[in-house]
């Protein structure tokens, strides 16, 4: 067994050669150098109206209006659009045709971006939820980037962290999001798109994790789906804003 995989590795590395994504360095997804280029967020912001706001915390004023769906805080690693590192980072980590391992290894760097400013507002009573993707392209892609991210994030702390991969699925195969120009197409988009597995502790923050956000509707519909079923608070983690 042990040839058979050293030979599917080397098969491996003569397809999908190691070298940074960037610069083209041999032996890393993604060299330090490059990683400097990247400007991690100091200010956070509400991302409903953009205001400055400490920790990424929402504007109460927007919880009149779909106050199930509004998240309580939002806290984004990057910009998307001012980070090209970034940017060909995260294509590569959804949409590069690379192995699983290579992805494996890439949102083991990024994951690093998040454990940053996980720390910022960390609780020990976080449970940490990775978006859902749908059973279709998680099997074209091989594996949930989100996932991924979560699961390399956890392992920078001493200490255990909770992570709940089942609580909410994906039950709707949706069109890109990335088609869809307005917020309200987003949202009608996700209509029904997830569906809730297993019980809330009331007394949790419950953390959703993904790569990048828009307008935040994903991450909005699955907060409404918590909130629905006794969430008190639900906050979102992720790379970079578009």
């Amino acid at each position: 067994m042990k040839w058979i995989k050293a030979t599917k590795n080397f098969l491996l590395d003569l397809l999908f050669p190691r070298q940074c994504i960037t610069c083209k360095k041999a032996d890393t997804w993604l060299c330090k150098a490059c990683c400097n280029y990247i400007k991690p967020n100091i200010h956070q912001v509400c991302y409903i109206c953009r205001r400055p706001s400490e920790k990424g915390k929402t504007c109460r004023s927007h919880f009149s209006d779909e106050a199930s769906r509004q998240l309580d805080r939002l806290l984004v690693a990057a910009h998307y659009s001012a980070n090209p590192v970034l940017k060909k980072a995260i294509h590569a980590l959804k949409y590069g045709s690379k192995p699983e391992d290579t992805a494996e290894k890439l949102g083991r760097i990024l994951s690093q971006m998040l454990a940053l400013h996980l720390s910022l507002f960390h609780s020990a009573a976080c449970v940490f939820i990775p978006v859902p993707l749908h059973e279709k392209r998680l099997k074209s892609r091989g594996y949930n980037q989100a996932e991924v991210l979560v699961q390399h994030m956890v392992k920078t702390f001493d200490h255990p962290l909770s992570i709940d991969h089942q609580l909410l699925s994906r039950i709707k195969h949706t069109s890109s999001q990335v088609s869809s120009s307005t917020r309200k197409a987003r949202l009608e988009n996700l209509k029904d798109a997830f569906a809730f597995n297993g019980i809330v502790d009331p007394n949790a923050v419950y953390i959703l994790i993904d790569d990048v956000v828009t307008t935040g509707s994903t991450l909005e519909e699955c907060c409404k789906i918590l909130r629905q079923h006794g969430a008190k608070q639900v906050w979102g983690l992720v790379l970079a804003r578009n």
